[in-house]
């Protein structure tokens, strides 16, 4: 019966995991319009078109970059797309792929969701292994209803590729016969994939610790930690053979991660974050029971000096993770993917242990089924309008269309980023990231006749914390007092930002008061 149960939960696992990540993984297409797809894709296109394995690049460490070439030198011969990513040859935004390329694209996402799914699988094992098969798949099927884990499945980006990998540490450490050196290698891949998710090889380190062996606890600490090193070593190899360009990298992150001065109470932030959409408040309750739990257990464990890396490993890691990462201004609840899975870990154990006071053993199965479902059922609603979300049109393909329908071709147009991909072949086209780095006086002097603005860089301007400073501030002010040709707001019908397209009229800066 056992048996039976854990092949038809796995499989329902997989296939509603599938479902819910590869619906809508066509977003967009054939435009890439997440930021920081373009992370990955342009040094894989770079790759395969030079022959150069380095990637010059290095605020993302190597692998999935290195899968995402993989997947472009497979493709390449079938769709015949170009492998070019200067921006200024090909007319477009640096943070624009060409959409001859979305093929290169849509193939990384499949990989990402594919890893995705992976994940959910292996973490109803460890937590099988831990708890019992009911917790394990709940856990499971929590990480399959957690928000953040799910839209992210749905972009080209690090971050479920690293949590998948991280979980599969976990898996090598929670084995009948725990498996350092494994445990060590898939650390060192996760943190390969993402530098933050390396943080997961503090699994296997506590859980290797053994207080009454302090020779055999040493040995393992080697093997994890050589593994581990060589893990990110063999994804991420110019870390050693360009290594100026490698620090240099991971300064310009760190800076990123400084960027936001100002921002306070970031621990609470991300606490609040997980609470109400990472994993959805009821998810994350069961969490903080489940955390209380194992903290007790840790406390047992001090006072009789036995299994206390055990206990620590699946609590302490998390918990120094995210006082590490609130420590810096800025905020990026991508981040909290790598702790998705102790989450999950710890509110399914809290639902078994919970519904387990029940007697006789019928009624706390029955009553663990029922909550378990109650508890996936709410999580599910929002996951499901995300997917019909990314299935609406973007603003910024209808502005497109807009533009070769009703501007002429050739016409002089300016744009900033998150705006419509408008191509040098079809107009004379000035790219910026915000159209508030040029004063109004340069377009005038240059005879630019259309300006394109999106909502995602003017409302940094007219909103707090007001970037730019009050020059851009300023030049959305002149910007909006000029002739409005077109306006594509968001709303419940479409998705993406507020795009507005304007004439500029001959003559100097309008009067806007």
């Amino acid at each position: 019966m056992g048996v039976r149960v854990s092949w038809v939960g796995m499989a329902a696992l997989l296939l509603g995991s599938a479902v819910l990540r590869f619906t809508a993984l066509g977003w967009g297409a054939p435009f890439v319009y997440h930021p920081d797809e373009h992370f990955i894709v342009h040094p894989a296109l770079d790759i395969v078109r030079t022959g150069d394995p380095n990637p010059h690049w290095f605020e993302y460490p190597s692998l999935l970059i290195y899968l995402e070439a993989a997947l472009v030198a497979l493709l390449q011969p079938i769709v015949a797309a170009p492998l070019e990513t200067n921006h200024l040859t090909n007319g477009i935004g640096p943070w624009d792929t060409l959409p001859a390329q979305w093929p290169f694209v849509a193939a990384g996402r499949m990989l990402v969701a594919t890893a995705g799914v992976l994940g959910v699988l292996l973490l109803a094992w460890v937590g099988a292994r831990l708890h019992g098969l009911a917790a394990g798949l709940l856990a499971g099927a929590f990480l399959m209803v957690c928000a953040l884990h799910h839209q992210s499945g749905h972009y080209l980006t690090t971050d479920v590729p690293s949590t998948t990998l991280a979980i599969a540490s976990m898996a090598a450490t929670v084995a009948r016969r725990p498996r350092w050196v494994l445990a060590g290698v898939f650390a060192g891949l996760a943190a390969g994939t993402k530098y933050t998710a390396g943080m997961v090889v503090l699994v296997p380190v506590l859980a290797a610790l053994d207080l009454t062996a302090f020779g055999a606890t040493l040995s393992r600490w080697t093997r994890i930690a050589m593994a581990a090193l060589a893990g990110f070593l063999v994804t991420t190899p110019y870390a050693v053979f360009d290594a100026g360009a490698f620090w240099d990298g991971l300064q310009r992150q760190r800076q990123n991660y400084l960027a936001w001065q100002g921002q306070e109470g970031n621990l609470g932030w991300y606490l609040d974050h997980l609470y109400t959409a990472a994993v959805g408040p009821m998810i994350a309750v069961l969490a903080g029971l489940g955390l209380a739990v194992a903290a007790g257990e840790v406390l047992a464990a001090l006072r009789r000096r036995d299994g206390l890396g055990a206990s620590l490993a699946f609590v302490l890691p998390p918990l120094l993770f995210v006082l590490w990462i609130s420590s810096y201004p800025s905020r990026a609840e991508r981040n909290l993917l790598v702790m998705l899975p102790f989450l999950c870990l710890w509110a399914a154990a809290a639902l078994r242990r919970l519904c387990g006071i029940a007697r006789p053993p019928w009624l706390a199965a029955s009553l663990l089924a029922v909550a378990g479902g109650v508890v996936l059922a709410s999580a599910l609603p929002p996951l499901l309008e995300f997917n019909r979300r990314l299935l609406l049109p973007d603003n910024r393909t209808l502005a497109l269309e807009w533009l070769r329908e009703n501007v002429a071709p050739g016409t002089k147009i300016a744009r900033e980023e998150y705006t419509p991909q408008v191509q040098a072949d079809e107009y004379a086209v000035t790219y910026l990231f915000s159209l508030a780095r040029r004063p109004y006086s340069h377009y005038l002097a240059e005879r630019v006749e259309i300006l394109v603005a999106s909502s995602n860089i003017y409302g940094r301007s007219v909103d707090p914390p007001y970037i730019g400073g009050e020059g851009a501030r300023e030049f959305y002010r002149v910007l909006f007092g000029l002739p409005l040709l077109k306006e594509f707001p968001q709303g419940p019908w479409t998705r993406g930002p507020t795009i507005r397209i304007y004439r500029v009229p001959l003559g100097p800066a309008p009067d806007v008061g």
